[in-house]
């Protein structure tokens, strides 16, 4: 036409532009735009119609708004276009700000217009948005919509989870269609409604209506989200007898009830039948796989979606990273990520995060977040969880700073893992002060935020802030929840309040181990504190008396049926060796060993620790020589007792089996090691293990480290050494130091 000389009209470029539309031809599309421009004919409305829709149906937001833009007198179709493009693209946001700038520019609304508005605040959850929307409509058509505006809206409160109000919208019409139908059953099965969505499958029936594959899809879905299989598969047999024509939409759907199922064999089965599939099809199937243990299975399968043409979405992702037992795969997916996808989701980049943390890969996950050119909430919980987790606590709250500093406010999420990391990290004003936060801003609290909480209160000893964030366990509804029980009856065992913990502890009907340890444990921590009571409070308070109290909890723990678990025995232990309670002690370890915890580190850690104390050292070997499994506390322990007893050839040969399990020696090893040199005159000895310290070992030497071989040299006569030690090392000489000296040169001389 064009090389016939003969000027194309505006009917022939909206047919072309049509046709370059159908045919995903977008080159072509373009090349007609520029003709438009040519011929002047870009303003007319048909033509920039035909545009928007070529432009919108390639991603082309940003080329379809500028068509919009150029217009004088952009009209309402263009508008609805415009808005539709936008929600088609899952830019729901862009089309509410567009629709609301339309607005105040005076622009003509009309019905359709805000069915396509309400259809992108139902996908972006924009209630407020939606309700407007609704009002908007209302005055313009009064209470009888028509059919394709009331469908739009029953689905949108259907998507908000706003049920009576779609019912409600969908009442006010005598007549229904299939649409009307299947918008209202949407919305029950979004919220895993499922008798309510059986009951409109057989009430639309009744009335006519006859379902379809829509209809099929939304009762499966609900099927699936309330993980009512069964049903689901009844429907599965019920769609074959009568030989419905199912879209690949209505098969996933099949697919998704048998895979989470845990069905795998079904599964494939129906996988394979599959004539057409989409990347939801590969992505359930994926899921499935990954879900279940196949992890080699889920590689497969997505090798080969690759291999077919499908680019793989963000869900697609999330299942096969979940897959990575390696880094080297977790690294390799990363890889197929980035040359997929120009932009990442802020939930598969958090994901990313997390996996790479899960591998101990820290740096990679900082380097992700780094990289990252729009940060959010999401993006940075997932950073400050990862270190949180691998016990990088000061690097976790150096980016909770920092993410507040770069304008981001904390969420649940945030204060979740920041609560529990301040109270491990004993910053408890910070833990109050969080959790004030919280109040501020009206974040709801859990079980877990306010026991660590009330934790910090109980060792901060502020009664008045206990009883405050009490008072808001009671508002939330939580006060029965065993965790916080236990928080709250501990907290007052702390301030000395028995009588309001024994309260608490009644309320409980004694039914949880939790409350039965924090009474056992507030008892243990008032023994714990007896040192540094005054001599009238002694008079009124026995470590014998809290120890008998512990054990008459103990037995009645047991008479009520409660087994006893790894923290009660370290309660009992404890207060065993804080009164020398011997007895006690031998038949706690008898109970341990019918328990099956004789094996457990801590429990045999802290039964040392008890025989030690109580001079039992054999027993002590014992249980140090029956652990399969010892760290550097069960080594440090038993070398601090054979110190003390002067064996240094026990603590040379301890530190020597040490190594060899691999284990690295700590300040407390090389004290012990200082300590039995020093208690024989072995300063040579301890020189040497001084020094390695440093040398081999990496560790700096304490104030009692340097107190210790100070200690030693002046006892053996080297005084002046002695104080020229306590006088250069990097810490002010302390009484015991001085004291020391003092005694040495009494028997030795004066310096």
């Amino acid at each position: 036409m064009m090389e016939g000389d003969l000027e194309p009209d505006s009917h022939t470029f909206v047919a072309v532009l049509m046709a370059c539309t159908n045919g995903e031809e977008l080159m072509d599309g373009m090349l007609v735009h520029t003709h438009v421009i040519e011929c002047g004919l870009e303003s007319m409305p048909y033509i920039a119609s035909g545009l928007i829709l070529l432009y919108a149906s390639f991603s082309r937001l940003a080329d379809a708004q500028l068509v919009y833009d150029r217009q004088e007198k952009p009209s309402v179709v263009l508008l609805s276009e415009l808005i539709h493009g936008y929600a088609e693209n899952d830019c729901f946001a862009d089309a509410i700000v567009l629709f609301r700038r339309m607005q105040l520019a005076g622009v003509e609304i009309n019905e359709i217009t805000c069915v396509c508005m309400v259809k992108a605040c139902a996908s972006a959850r924009a209630i407020k948005e939606g309700m407007k929307t609704h009002f908007l409509m209302v005055e313009m058509r009064g209470i009888e919509l028509q059919s394709v505006t009331r469908t739009s809206l029953v689905y949108m409160y259907g998507q908000f989870g706003m049920m009576q109000d779609a019912r409600k919208i969908f009442r006010e019409s005598r007549e229904h269609d299939i649409l009307e139908w299947n918008a209202l059953i949407a919305g029950e099965a979004q919220h895993s409604c499922v008798i309510e969505v059986l009951q409109l499958y057989n009430q639309m029936q009744q009335h006519g209506v006859e379902p379809n594959q829509i209809t099929f899809t939304c009762i499966l879905k609900a099927c699936a989200i309330a993980n009512v299989l069964t049903t689901g598969k009844e429907f599965h047999a019920y769609l074959v007898g009568r030989n419905l024509q199912m879209d690949v939409v209505l098969t996933n759907a099949l697919l998704n009830i048998y895979a989470r199922s845990g069905d795998i064999q079904n599964t494939f089965k129906l996988f394979k039948l599959m004539e057409k599939r989409n990347v939801a099809t590969w992505t359930i199937v994926i899921t499935a796989c990954a879900e279940n243990g196949y992890r080699d299975a889920a590689f497969q399968l997505f090798e080969l979606m690759l291999k077919e043409g499908m680019i793989p979405n963000n869900m697609t992702f999330l299942s096969i990273l979940s897959a990575c037992s390696h880094i080297a795969e977790l690294k390799l997916i990363h890889s197929c990520i980035i040359d997929l996808h120009s932009e990442l989701d802020a939930t598969l980049v958090s994901c990313l995060i997390r996996r790479h943390g899960e591998f101990s890969s820290l740096l990679d996950s900082l380097n992700i977040f780094e990289q990252l050119i729009d940060c959010d909430i999401v993006t940075w919980n997932a950073i400050i969880t990862v270190h949180a987790q691998h016990g990088c606590q000061d690097e976790a709250l150096s980016l909770f700073i920092r993410m507040q500093m770069e304008g981001f406010k904390p969420d649940y999420i945030t204060y979740s893992v920041m609560i529990p990391l301040t109270a491990r990290k004993g910053l408890l004003l910070e833990v109050l002060y969080l959790f004030g936060q919280m109040l501020l801003h009206d974040i709801q609290s859990d079980a877990n935020i306010f026991s660590f909480t009330l934790q910090g209160c109980s060792n901060l000893g502020t009664p008045d802030a206990g009883n405050v964030i009490y008072g808001h366990v009671i508002e939330s509804g939580q006060e029965l929840d065993a965790e916080i029980g236990a928080a709250i009856v501990y907290m007052y065992m702390s301030y000395g309040a028995e009588d309001d913990a024994e309260h608490i502890f009644d309320r409980f009907g004694h039914g949880y181990i939790e409350i039965w340890n924090a009474m056992m444990s507030g008892y243990v921590r008032t023994a714990c504190a007896m040192d540094e009571l005054s001599i009238e409070e002694h008079m009124s308070y026995s470590r014998d008396q809290h120890t008998e109290r512990i054990f008459q909890l103990y037995n009645a723990m047991n008479q009520e049926g409660i087994s006893p678990n790894q923290a009660t025995f370290v309660m009992l232990l404890k207060s065993c060796y804080l009164t020398t309670a011997s007895d006690h002690g031998k038949k706690v370890h008898a109970h341990i060993v019918e328990a099956g915890l004789d094996e457990d580190l801590l429990v045999g850690n802290m039964l040392i620790q008890m025989y030690t104390e109580l001079k039992s050292y054999k027993d002590a070997i014992c249980v140090f020589e029956s652990l399969h499994q010892r760290n550097v506390v069960t080594f440090n322990t038993m070398l601090t007792a054979w110190a003390q007893q002067s064996c240094l050839e026990l603590v040379k040969d301890g530190f020597q089996l040490m190594q060899q399990e691999g284990l690295k020696a700590d300040e407390v090893t090389v004290l012990s090691l200082l300590s039995a040199c020093s208690h024989i005159g072995k300063e040579i000895d301890a020189l040497r293990y001084f020094n390695k310290m440093q040398i081999q070992c990496g560790i700096e030497p304490t104030h009692t480290h340097y107190t210790c071989i100070a200690d030693l040299v002046s006892r053996n006569g080297y005084l002046k050494e002695g104080h020229d030690l306590l006088r250069t090392m990097p810490f002010l000489p302390n009484s015991l130091g001085l004291s020391s000296l003092s005694t040495h040169s009494a028997i030795h001389g004066s310096l």
